[in-house]
């Protein structure tokens, strides 16, 4: 990338892009654009614009490739994040987020338990007046926000291992709850509660909570994790009726997206695949989970 890393002084230049760079950071932005954030830098970790778009330009295979180095980010760059958010999305404008961790509120259950092999629910959450954090993988090392790994990293669970909590991976913590078979609304429940105590244990001992955003939700290091920040998800043998193909478009045509079932990018193994919500904008938790349910139960 033409340009500087952080901190060095150099003067920024627009980012080279080329005709295999095929991620939103290139489409939205323009030389114009950049000529008005180029001499911008975020007050606590000090990204600029070409922070922003970096992973985009060093992976070309990227489908955002932009990334957030802290909250302020998302405002100082608004014109850049806020049609790719739009687009991700799938929605016209950014909607006021509204957010509902009540279980009780789901309205069916997984009818056809079989296929099933097991159920997981995760979020993501930073701190409030935090920089975002870092992992080893190539889209974050591209964005300059893995670095020191592995230091400050961790898991915790229970004894049941039914529920986790991933420090500093990516974001502050990856909060989990999953366990085998198909009881979606179990695996939401112990995670509702869970996400509740970690907040007030936060706000008793820390004094401070998640950062929010009245209308992106949840600030995650990633844009395409605004919002709920939520995937309600369940590792599933593809019906015998369907080809893979027929599965992947149908599943997208429900608000359903199909990926590996060891992490995205990644293949099937043995005819299994993990299918989570796509949007996490726009809605509800329980609306997120509740699309998964009935979409598992029209396949």
């Amino acid at each position: 990338m033409a340009g500087t890393q952080i901190g060095t002084g150099v003067a920024l230049q627009y980012p080279s892009w080329t005709s295999h760079h095929r991620c939103r950071g290139r489409k939205f932005l323009s030389r114009d654009l950049w000529e008005q954030l180029k001499d911008k830098k975020t007050s606590l970790t000090g990204f600029t614009i070409n922070d922003v778009v970096r992973s985009g330009l060093l992976v070309p295979s990227s489908d955002n490739g932009v990334y957030a180095g802290d909250e302020e980010c998302y405002r100082l760059y608004r014109d850049v994040y806020d049609p790719i958010i739009k687009e991700w999305h799938g929605v016209s404008e950014i909607p006021v987020h509204v957010s509902n961790l009540d279980p009780r509120c789901l309205t069916s259950v997984i009818k056809n338990k079989a296929p099933i092999l097991s159920t997981r629910c995760r979020v993501v959450r930073n701190l409030a007046g935090y920089g975002m954090v870092k992992e080893s993988d190539e889209y974050q090392v591209g964005a300059g926000i893995a670095r020191d790994w592995p230091e400050g990293r961790g898991i915790f669970y229970n004894n049941d291992k039914t529920f986790w909590a991933w420090v500093n991976e990516e974001d502050h913590l990856r909060i989990i709850s999953m366990q085998k078979g198909a009881n979606v609304e179990q695996v939401f429940d112990r995670l509702c509660r869970g996400i509740n105590a970690i907040n007030k244990a936060l706000l008793k001992h820390a004094q401070t909570e998640f950062s929010f955003h009245r209308k992106y939700g949840y600030l995650s290091s990633c844009p395409t994790n605004l919002g709920t920040g939520m995937r309600a998800s369940v590792h599933m043998h593809i019906p015998n009726s369907l080809t893979e193909t027929q599965f992947e478009k149908t599943c997208c045509q429900l608000g359903l997206e199909v990926r590996g079932r060891h992490g995205e990018k990644r293949g099937s193994d043995g005819g299994v695949y993990d299918v989570s919500n796509f949007q996490r904008l726009g809605r509800t938790e329980v609306e997120l989970v509740q699309t998964l349910v009935d979409g598992i139960n029209s396949i």
